[in-house]
């Protein structure tokens, strides 16, 4: 049985590494693997010196310390590497857009595109007919025109379609769908498209003279359903045909056109571009971005080059781990198996064995080959960003949303969605529905370590998410970015609208959450998804620690913004006063949590409390994984180590917080050199017997690599085809019950 770690690095495709530097006629050295044996280890002998990383570059290149590179030279070097990474970052993500959807990815988003132009039914027409104070829809913080509507779900959907489609209006969205389409053919989402002249004198006429856009539903006595927003004084609603009479134009023809064109990624006007480039560059008001901040005409090469190196040993393993998060714990456990470490600087070699870095950035997927072990799934934020989970659970739970461990949550950056909670608060009404229903967090996306994270009022969210009364109706948002235009945080502003909009969510504050000592608490668990291949995902659940805040909790409105009560983050908690003298004390494991729940009367036995605890944890992480799986980007050679966010109610519930991709590896107390260790041992045990290879085929099952490294990893039931899911065979609340339910199972946890 060969492993694709024990194939000559010659196999692979990439190019042979150049020397480091071509300047100096030096000789290539050729880097030697590890000589560390299994004897060596089981006899506990003192570790060999390690030589630093700038030693192996020097060893690499045939200098010595005495004809080194200044510190300019470095410095120059690091700028350069940074720029690489942020090139090879918009690589990444051009590759992720470029792979091609199957068939039911399309039709799942096609039914998406439908459920999310319905949630924008009574949202009114254009505000100039509304200007009247007596309109029910007068000073709406919302308008949307037949236009309005689709660009508006497109813009939502951006992340789905793979593109962020340009602002103009229907004549623009006519020539980027060019498919037609008989009426027997017609599926929900297809695009109606009315051709027409205008009545009225004067009036300018549209582009190809179109003039109306609606989307095609079905259903109704006729079966030729619509939805869109046809009267000017009205709103969007569903409509019984999209044959109809206007009163405004006389209608010459209608397109039937199919979305597939979208679905396949593809936007782009193709009866006159040149129009609608000079249009959108020379318009405020039709300037158009992409979510990289270029223009959906730019074009760019973003493959990243090759780089110099250092000729390698065919029969050695290498790897490759980034300076920072705890490394050498990685760095050890690799060499111990008998893997080279290559030097820093090599962090965009495509020539590795397996790589470990921080993020995602690091890695070039497009490169990638099949069977390379890399610790990132290339689109993992589809759980790890904010936006992401919140989105994924969403079409996971479609009406049951929210589960229970999951709060209330709104996206700030979708007038739907913030619509809808405007909608929700003005029926709970302040206080009448519980003083608590008050409180909300505020958590912009893209940011980590707790930056921006604000405890706010219902009122402070009102205020936060639509205009000041001053500002006039119909105008752009008041940042001053035009619409359909991504601000500066990345949300895309509609055009008129009286939300302000963000790229971020408000989520509902727990406000009586169990305390330790009087102090809020958060846990940090792991999940591991050692597999993620089209036909398996194999995935793991591991216990972790406590982290307790500084401060005593308390609701008092004046202590809103004190992050030292609201906020566990080590990340913010380091930043106290008191930090280093009581920083450990922060810092607990789960028996010393069992222990405190035990003194407080909360439960009779420290075991079956941690054990009822961890069994809640490792349903809610199977469920996440049961959402996102089949959203990950899967190949051959990505794993991913995790970090799950959870507090607890005051009747043991977990509440999920968040899912982190680069999860601390730091051993800052006693407690965390207790998991720590294990965590990055065990994963790596894990993810190569997952990758083990049988005749070109994955050799082990979930169930059996669990059983072989019989470790602190359990294993969840989200792997393909194995094993029994326990998320739905009993709930969050059902403790003992949910102890028994694994004991009575196959084994494949730890007793």
């Amino acid at each position: 049985v060969k492993s694709y770690h024990d194939l000559p690095l010659k196999t692979m495709s990439a190019s042979p590494l150049r020397e480091i530097s071509t300047q100096q006629n030096l000789p290539v050295p050729v880097l030697s693997p590890s000589k560390q044996t299994a004897a060596d280890m089981a006899d506990d002998k003192p570790p060999k010196p390690e030589k630093s990383d700038e030693q192996l570059m020097l060893e690499l290149a045939g200098k010595t310390s005495e004809n080194a590179g200044s510190l300019q030279n470095n410095f120059a070097k690091f700028r350069a590497e940074r720029a690489r990474q942020k090139k090879l970052a918009r690589a990444n993500k051009k590759h992720l857009k470029s792979a091609p959807k199957t068939q039911e990815q399309k039709d799942a988003l096609r039914a998406k595109f439908v459920e999310q132009c319905k949630k924008y039914m009574e949202v009114p027409y254009h505000p100039s007919y509304h200007k009247d104070p007596s309109s029910p829809y007068h000073n709406a913080p919302l308008y949307l025109d037949c236009c309005g509507l689709t660009r508006r779900v497109m813009q939502d959907l951006a992340d789905d379609f793979g593109f962020v489609i340009g602002p103009g209006n229907q004549a623009y969205q006519f020539e980027t769908c060019p498919v037609e389409v008989a009426e027997t053919d017609l599926k929900p989402g297809d695009l109606i498209f009315t051709a027409g002249t205008y009545k009225k004198e004067g009036k300018k006429a549209q582009k190809h003279d179109m003039v109306h856009i609606e989307v095609f539903v079905g259903g109704g006595e006729s079966g030729l359903q619509t939805i869109g927003a046809r009267r000017q004084t009205g709103c969007v609603e569903i409509l019984p045909s999209y044959k109809f009479e206007s009163k405004s134009y006389t209608i010459t023809k209608q397109y039937l056109r199919s979305l597939d064109t979208w679905l396949s990624g593809e936007c782009k006007p193709l009866l006159d571009p040149e129009y609608w480039e000079k249009k959108f560059s020379t318009s405020k008001k039709h300037l158009d971005s992409c979510p990289d901040g270029k223009s959906v005409f730019d074009a760019c090469d973003d493959d990243d080059e090759n780089g110099e190196g250092a000729e390698l040993d065919e029969n050695a393993k290498y790897f490759y781990v980034n300076k920072s998060n705890g490394w050498k714990l990685v760095s050890d456990s690799l060499e111990k198996r008998g893997y080279t470490r290559l030097p820093f600087e090599y962090s965009f070699r495509t020539q590795f064995h397996l790589k470990w870095v921080e993020g995602r950035s690091a890695i070039n997927y497009a490169k990638h080959q099949e069977g390379q072990l890399v610790n990132h799934i290339s689109n993992n934020d589809v759980i790890t960003n904010k936006i992401g989970l919140l989105t994924t659970l969403q079409e996971h739970y479609g009406q049951d949303f929210p589960p229970p461990f999951f709060p209330m949550t709104y996206r700030l950056d979708r007038p739907s969605d913030v619509l809808e909670m405007l909608e929700k608060m003005e029926s709970e009404g302040a206080g009448e529905a519980g003083e608590d229903s008050r409180y909300w967090i505020h958590k912009p996306s893209g940011k980590n370590c707790g930056k921006g994270i604000e405890v706010i009022t219902t009122e402070a969210v009102k205020k936060m998410v639509t205009k000041d009364e001053g500002s006039e109706e119909g105008q752009h948002d008041t940042t001053g970015v035009p619409s359909g235009v991504a601000g500066k945080d990345g949300a895309i502003q509609s055009r008129y609208s009286n939300l302000n909009l963000e790229n971020g969510l408000v989520q509902k504050y727990l406000c009586n959450p169990l305390l330790l000592n009087g102090k809020k608490f958060d846990i940090r668990l792991y999940g591991l998804v050692s597999r993620c291949t089209p036909t398996q995902f194999t995935s793991f659940y591991h216990p972790g620690y406590v982290r307790l805040s500084l401060e005593d909790f308390t609701m008092d409105e004046s202590r809103l913004d004190d992050r030292f009560v609201h906020l566990t983050n080590a990340s913010v908690q380091k930043h106290h006063p008191e930090y280093k003298q009581r920083g450990v004390e922060s810092i607990w494991s789960f028996d010393m949590l069992g222990d405190y729940l035990v003194e407080k009367g909360m439960s009779k036995d420290k075991g079956t409390v941690i054990e009822e605890l961890n069994v809640k944890f490792q349903a809610v992480v199977n469920s996440v994984f049961k959402a996102s799986r089949s959203k990950f980007q899967r190949k051959l050679g990505y794993f991913d180590l995790l970090g799950f966010d959870f507090m607890l109610t005051e009747s043991l519930e977990p509440i999920l917080l968040e899912v982190n991709t680069n999860p601390a590896l730091h051993l800052d107390c006693k407690v965390m050199e207790d998991i720590i260790p294990n965590v990055v041992e065990e994963t790596i045990d894990l993810v190569m017997k997952s990758h083990e290879m049988e005749g070109g085929e994955v050799k082990k099952s979930g169930k059996e690599i669990c059983e072989e490294v019989n470790g602190r990893f359990r294993l969840l039931n989200c792997t393909f085809g194995e094993g029994f899911d326990f998320s739905e065979q009993f709930g969050a609340g059902n403790g003992i019950g949910a102890v028994k339910a694994l004991r009575a199972s196959p084994r494949m946890v730890e007793e």
